[in-house]
């Protein structure tokens, strides 16, 4: 077992291995992918990455195609939690910029959708607290239902939409809501009629 300050001193050099090739080149961060997926293999690598440093780092620095290929090469690096039981998918809402990284893990492991913290907040309700309309709206192309989703105080995207006068994300919201709901499409139905 590594002792904190070699644990630290090996995540630096992981870290210090990133420069600006690899988020441009994409044989790059494909190469550097399978390097920490290599990591993640070894028992210490649960170590490193349990704490999600890295992955907050690759997230921070916009490095989405390192990230995407980590997740293809080890789906199972979505469910490493922090010390708040964010997992990587919860961070990912909350700092993805392109939504990239959070449509790829949708279309391969949608069940992520409901993943939540000691708060309760799920992918969305993080999205639309942090004002990340798109992610908002890539959540709710894959998974719907997720527009009804509540933190553990009964909060839910909508609610930060309309706080924060997002017409954008409350627009989709209401739509994956209406389009979805029972209710909706009943009176739809007698509508039609």
């Amino acid at each position: 077992m590594l002792d904190k300050d070699e644990f630290f001193d090996m995540q630096k050099d992981v870290l210090d291995m990133l420069n600006d090739n690899i988020r441009d080149d994409p044989k790059l961060a494909k190469a550097f992918a399978k390097k920490l997926a290599g990591i993640y293999d070894l028992e210490i690598g649960k170590e490193i990455f349990g704490d999600l440093r890295i992955v907050r780092e690759l997230l921070d620095k916009d490095y989405y195609d390192v990230l995407i290929n980590l997740f293809i090469e080890r789906q199972g690096i979505i469910d490493l939690k922090d010390e708040n039981n964010k997992t990587l998918f919860l961070l990912a809402a909350t700092y993805d910029k392109s939504s990239s990284f959070v449509k790829t893990v949708l279309m391969h492991r949608p069940k992520a959708v409901g993943q939540y913290d000691n708060y309760g907040n799920t992918a969305i309700i993080l999205a639309a607290m942090h004002g990340k309309t798109n992610t908002v709206k890539a959540i709710l192309e894959v998974c719907p239902d997720a527009a009804g989703q509540q933190d553990n105080n009964g909060v839910s995207a909508k609610t930060y939409a309309v706080n924060q006068k997002n017409k954008d994300m409350l627009e989709a919201i209401k739509a994956a809501t209406n389009d979805f709901s029972p209710e909706r499409q009943a009176v739809r139905n007698i509508l039609h009629q």
